[in-house]
């Protein structure tokens, strides 16, 4: 045995209570990391998405790595941990706009609930990045999903594990 059977993601994900009755599903559309190369064979996304507009998403954000769930509880209404890259919205020539299909997925997730974004940069950092055609929550078009986004002022994240290395 070899450890690779440890971890089954579908058991997880239906563990956490991904079935037929839950907003959300397991899809194996990134199977052979066509989606996502750094994202797991085995991701949940909200159920009325496509496929052709998954792709869509995954387009819109910084390296493919579209929303798709980490955490869920069907208990609580299926509350819902999600996580994802920048969009690439930006300022001017540099971003690629609006991405009706993004937008739709945070609609999807947010189930007409308020939805609280954390975005771990800091708050002058994801505005830099914005002007250079990158993005972030706090600039999506999304009318229609109430939502705050707080700020985890961490910085740049290979300055941290660096830290750590100078420091052992």
């Amino acid at each position: 045995d070899n450890g690779w059977q440890l971890y089954d993601p579908h058991q997880e994900y239906l563990r956490l209570g991904c079935n037929d009755k839950s907003p959300w599903e397991i899809s194996a559309l990134n199977m052979s990391y066509r989606l996502c190369a750094t994202y797991p064979q085995v991701l949940v996304f909200p159920r009325d998405m496509t496929e052709k507009e998954l792709t869509e998403c995954a387009r819109f954000r910084k390296k493919n790595r579209l929303i798709t769930m980490s955490w869920c509880s069907p208990e609580l209404n299926y509350a819902s941990l999600w996580r994802c890259s920048q969009g690439t919205e930006g300022f001017g020539p540099f971003g690629k706009g609006r991405c009706p299909e993004d937008e739709k997925m945070l609609k999807s997730i947010s189930r007409n609930q308020h939805l609280l974004v954390l975005d771990l940069r800091p708050y002058t950092t994801a505005l830099a990045c914005k002007a250079f055609g990158k993005g972030g929550m706090e600039s999506a078009n999304t009318q229609d999903v109430s939502m705050d986004v707080k700020f985890g002022n961490m910085h740049n994240i290979h300055h941290v594990r660096n830290g750590w290395r100078d420091m052992g």
